[in-house]
């Protein structure tokens, strides 16, 4: 594996037999949700009543 960083970027090379491509976009998907919630001000009971919501919703 390589990581390169640059001041605008960081490239990570992965090797194709070092992972199949869903666990890729696994990994892509948690970078992902990391990047959209980094800066939220929800608390975990705020997710709780949330999810508790949407499920009674359904």
């Amino acid at each position: 594996m390589v990581i390169e960083r640059t001041s605008t970027e960081t490239v990570i090379r992965i090797p194709t037999d070092m992972m199949t491509y869903m666990e890729v976009q696994d990994l892509l998907d948690y970078l992902f949700y990391r990047d959209i919630t980094r800066k939220s001000k929800a608390t975990l009971k705020d997710a709780n009543r949330l999810a508790k919501s949407v499920f009674h919703s359904i």
